[in-house]
């Protein structure tokens, strides 16, 4: 496997050799934003893509998500899924290539497109490049495909704007400021922030809440990192009495209906818990209830410049996550939304 990553690191060494000496990149007339990681899936990307995605339509904008999906039995990829639910299906467009998926959001009349897991993409420009990594798997500890998680190495954070640090919450805040810290003496053009998991609540298929009080449940889930996932579980005052994890993008089938019932089952679990991501793609209402653990991004205070230590405000109080969910919809612009505006060359 060394040897086979060693082969990958050269040979996207070279891709991006490429790009950065020759302009063949197009050119939308859109404000892009890209939505990517460094790493092969798992770090949350998607869920702060829609959070933004809402953001901008509470301040008045229109933007358009712009993917290509991964194929599906039902012809639309998770993600192209979750984000048809969540902002109806004229806000997104799919297609082989982005560069047309950019086009007819233009003649839509869209201002802004974002671009889900487009870092590597680099046959479109992006006015702003955002990357999200995983504090439980920092890309500095980390190595290629297939060794490791990586697609890219730390060095291609000179093409970025923002990192999102997300899930704070699981690694110490030495850890935590000892990365950042390394990150400002290569890289500070980088604006820096961290996220931690709040949890929004659970409902049914059909949208209604749960109450949390130690129910019992399964897991279910097809994500990149399932153990965030178990963490988020435990973490809401929620059972865990076993779990089943299938592959990122799984499309669930009835036979995997049937299995993951009978294993709530044995487990004497009140229900199924899976994820936003995983809902979207479940078959169908069966015997045992299924639940879905929504989560929210909490921002930790004021964003970081790598290149200046600047203290975070920490999120006061030590009240439920679900309680400092809603909170921020009282305080100040999220730091997230304000990075984004300060890069704006028309703000």
């Amino acid at each position: 496997l060394a040897l086979l990553s060693l082969l990958y690191g050269l040979v996207t060494g070279l891709r991006n050799y490429y790009y950065d000496v020759f302009n063949v990149s197009f050119r939308s007339p859109l404000f892009v934003i890209s939505v990517g990681n460094l790493s092969a899936g798992g770090t949350g990307k998607t869920p702060l893509c829609l959070f933004l995605a809402q953001e901008l339509i509470k301040l008045g904008h229109k933007p358009a998500l712009c993917l290509r999906g991964y194929a599906q039995k039902s012809g639309l990829s998770d993600e192209a899924e979750l984000y048809h639910q969540a902002l109806g299906e004229s806000a997104v467009f799919m297609g082989a290539k982005r560069s047309e998926s950019l086009q007819r959001a233009h003649e839509q009349g869209y201002e802004i497109a974002l671009l889900d897991d487009a870092f590597q993409h680099r046959l479109v420009q992006r006015d702003i490049d955002i990357i999200v990594v995983d504090a439980t798997r920092l890309p500095s500890k980390d190595y290629w495909l297939p060794l490791g998680f990586l697609r890219e190495s730390m060095r291609a954070l000179k093409r970025a704007h923002i990192l999102v640090i997300n899930r704070c919450e699981m690694i110490s805040e030495k850890e935590l400021a000892s990365f950042i810290s390394a990150l400002g003496k290569k890289h500070a053009q980088l604006t820096v922030i961290k996220v931690r998991t709040g949890i929004k609540g659970v409902v049914d298929l059909d949208g209604q809440p749960i109450s949390l009080s130690q129910q019992k449940v399964f897991l279910a889930t097809a994500i990149g990192n399932p153990r965030n996932f178990l963490h988020s579980a435990q973490g809401a005052a929620l059972e865990v009495c076993g779990s089943h994890f299938f592959p990122d993008h799984h499309h669930f089938s009835e036979d995997d209906v049937r299995k993951i019932e009978e294993k709530a089952r044995e487990t004497q679990s009140e229900a199924i818990l899976m994820t936003s991501k995983d809902a979207v793609k479940w078959p169908r209402k069966g015997e045992v209830p299924v639940w879905v653990l929504e989560v929210s991004p909490i921002f930790e205070g004021k964003a970081q410049y790598a290149d200046k230590a600047q203290d975070c405000r920490e999120v006061q109080g030590d009240s439920m996550a679900q309680d400092e969910v809603k909170a921020q919809d009282c305080n100040e612009p999220n730091p997230l939304i304000e990075a984004i505006m300060k890069l704006q060359p028309h703000s």
